[in-house]
C-alpha cells in the first residue's frame, strides 16, 4: 500500500482526503507546515507522495516544498526520482511560485475525488 503525507490545518480536509484514497493509500496526517516538514525529515523515505495545503500555520505549503527540494538538491537526487508533491489551494493564482520551487502538480479546493485519485495515480507508479 502506498503512503502519503497529507498536510492541512483543517482536520475535515485531512479526513476527506484519507477517505477518498482509502484502499489505494495510507494517509499520514500533519496538522501544519512545520509538522509536515518535521515528519518528512524524519520519515521522508517512507512517503510515496506529499499533499500539502498552500495556507497553513507555522510554515505554508510552498515553504515546505522549498525545503524538501533544497534537501533533495543537496543530496543530488535526480529530478525524476524526487518525491512527488502536490499543493492544494483555493487560490490557483498563487501556484506559480510552487512550480519555481519544483512542484509536481496542484489541486484546486474543493478537491474533486476523481481528480484527486487521478493525480495521485499519475505520480505514484507502483
Amino acid at each position: 500500500m502506498r503512503n502519503i503525507l497529507v498536510a492541512d490545518d483543517h482536520s475535515a480536509s485531512r479526513y476527506l482526503i484519507a477517505e477518498i484514497l482509502r484502499g489505494y493509500a495510507t494517509c499520514e496526517e500533519a496538522t501544519d507546515g512545520m509538522d509536515a516538514l518535521l515528519k518528512y525529515l524524519e520519515h521522508g523515505d517512507s512517503y510515496d507522495m506529499l499533499l500539502l495545503d498552500i495556507d497553513m500555520p507555522k510554515l505554508d505549503g510552498l515553504m515546505v516544498l522549498k525545503q524538501i527540494r533544497l534537501k533533495e538538491a543537496f543530496l543530488e537526487v535526480p529530478v525524476p526520482d524526487r518525491l512527488p508533491v502536490i499543493i492544494m489551494t483555493g487560490f490557483p493564482d498563487r501556484i506559480q511560485k510552487g512550480f519555481e520551487y519544483g512542484l509536481s502538480d496542484y489541486l484546486v479546493k474543493p478537491v474533486s475525488p476523481d481528480v484527486l485519485r487521478e493525480k495521485v495515480q499519475t505520480f505514484i507508479k507502483k
